[in-house]
């Protein structure tokens, strides 16, 4: 991540001091990396064995993607929560109809990128933080979480993160931090109160799983 930022900071001053030449397009900031790279390696030689890495990266991570899209509606929601009688091919089946569906989104996304592209990725980032970050940590290191407050904490955080980013995008009001400061919060409050209020786990659980700041001792 600090490498990205990096690069596009490298990127940005090769564009203010005239060394390259971004195209006219409406999302003239994604070929950055791409014009940098150029002006800094002309060797045509390297500039197509680092294309040959840079795809190989992009469709590792693509197919990782897929196949996550896949298993969170074929398992998490369909099995578990819609259907959990469900036969395997019909998991399966899912699985195959929602990776379809996920890849022609993002092919129809690819073709004509949407301006908001860049604020999509960082507000994505921003709503697993504000999601999954609170119950993940409450999970290891505090023993008073229960199953209860990370159920609350996730929804809340979901719901939070989608008020507070879409107040951020249209404009409703100025944010002085980043939307997902806000659901954090939310999120670690709701964890609290509803862990508080609820029945709490056994100590042979939490002694089984190492649940608490045993990394200090």
């Amino acid at each position: 991540m600090f490498l990205l930022k990096f690069a596009g900071f490298a990127g940005i001053v090769l564009v203010n001091d005239g060394i390259i030449q971004l195209p006219n397009v409406p999302n003239a900031q994604d070929f950055i990396f791409i014009y940098g790279v150029q002006a800094a390696i002309p060797n045509m030689f390297m500039w197509g064995i680092l294309a040959v890495i840079v795809l190989a990266a992009v469709m590792s991570t693509t197919d990782r993607l897929m196949l996550t899209v896949g298993t969170y509606f074929s398992w998490d929601i369909y099995k578990k929560i819609l259907k959990p009688d469900a036969p395997d091919n019909k998991v399966l089946l899912v699985s195959q109809i929602s990776v379809f569906v996920a890849a022609a989104v993002t092919l129809l996304l690819a073709l004509n990128p949407p301006d908001m592209l860049v604020w999509l990725i960082w507000a994505g980032i921003g709503i697993m933080f504000s999601t999954f970050a609170v119950p993940l940590l409450a999970g290891l290191y505090w023993r008073r979480a229960t199953r209860e407050g990370a159920l609350g904490s996730m929804a809340l955080g979901l719901i939070a993160s989608l008020v507070f980013g879409g107040i951020s995008y249209f404009k409703l009001a100025k944010l002085p931090m980043h939307f997902s400061f806000y659901a954090f919060v939310i999120a670690v409050v709701a964890m609290i109160l509803v862990s508080l209020i609820t029945r709490p786990t056994s100590d042979k659980v939490l002694d089984e799983t190492m649940t608490g700041w045993y990394i200090s001792k």
